[in-house]
Parts: C-alpha cells; sequence; structure tokens
C-alpha cells in the first residue's frame, strides 16, 4: 500500500466512494448511484488520480469514453474504461443528434452475469427495463465491441466485456 495516497475520497455527494489506497486498486469500493451524482466530477477525479488516460479513445455523441490507467478494478474485475457524459456541461459538450442519458458507466473484463452477481452482492439493486423503473438506474449490459461500443487500444476483443451504467436523475 501506497500510504501517499491512502484513505477514501468521497465523489459527488457521496454517490460514489474511490479507494486510493495504492497507485492502482478497486475504484468502485462503497459505489452507489443516487440521484444528482455529477458523471463530470467522476471523470476529473480520475483524471486527477490517473485512473484513466487523459484524452478521450473516443468521442461519440458526446459520450467520452476514457482507457483506464492498468491495475485498477471495479467490483473486482480488470477495469478496462469510463465512459460518462452529463448535459449541460462544458466539459463534455452537446454533440450531434438526440441527447444520450446523462450516466457514467464502468467497462471490465467480464462476463455480463459475472458483473451482474458481483454488483448485487454489494447490495446494489439493477433493472432490466429502465423505461419502466424510476431514476436513478443501475444496469450491467454487455459491452459489444462488434457492434457500436468500441473498446480502447490494447484491449484484446477475443475477452468478454461488460459494463455497469449509473443514469442517476440531475
Amino acid at each position: 500500500m501506497n500510504r501517499r495516497t491512502s484513505g477514501l475520497v468521497a465523489l459527488f455527494a457521496c454517490a460514489l466512494t474511490y479507494t486510493s489506497a495504492s497507485a492502482a486498486g478497486e475504484i468502485a469500493s462503497g459505489y452507489r448511484c443516487v440521484e444528482g451524482a455529477s458523471p463530470e466530477k467522476l471523470v476529473r477525479t480520475f483524471l486527477e488520480r490517473d485512473v484513466i488516460a487523459a484524452k478521450p479513445y473516443e468521442i461519440m455523441d458526446a459520450v467520452h469514453a476514457f482507457a483506464a490507467k492498468p491495475g485498477h478494478t471495479a467490483f473486482g474485475f480488470p477495469l478496462v474504461a469510463v465512459t460518462a457524459w452529463q448535459q449541460n456541461s462544458e466539459f463534455f459538450g452537446r454533440g450531434p443528434g438526440t441527447a444520450p442519458p446523462v450516466h457514467f458507466a464502468f467497462v471490465v473484463r467480464a462476463n455480463t452475469w459475472q458483473l451482474a452477481r458481483a454488483v448485487r452482492q454489494t447490495g446494489i439493486k439493477t433493472v432490466r427495463q429502465g423505461w419502466l423503473e424510476p431514476y436513478p438506474q443501475v444496469h450491467v449490459v454487455g459491452f459489444n465491441s462488434e457492434n457500436q461500443d468500441t473498446l480502447p487500444p490494447g484491449a484484446d476483443p477475443r475477452f468478454a466485456y461488460a459494463q455497469v451504467i449509473c443514469s442517476p436523475r440531475l
């Protein structure tokens, strides 16, 4: 453990705690998706803590995808990327087309069922059909690199990837 960075850093009004017990480690310790959570604050904190690359590897419809730095995990699985977008944010801007939902997501190297089980074991309720349930919402879905989801450089497309998505209402 690196004592210089040990401790907990509360992000966006206790919506998520990030354990910075070492230069790398588990980023989802104390994860909670709450109303009013700020994806911009999460991304800025991860940039300050050197969890993600300084520049996004992809921006699609203003959703930014940042490659994770080596050694970080989320819910016990290797963290591959963090994606996020927030309305009315100069950081994210506004892309063409319809506005994507406000969200932040952790992309990990795991099967969807493995990630869903790990998330549920922490006591977090996940939703299957978001349009039927109130906000905030947590979804666990596959990250399909053969379809529209782009993996960061260096990620092996032969592995399975999944993402846990927080959709807070701002």
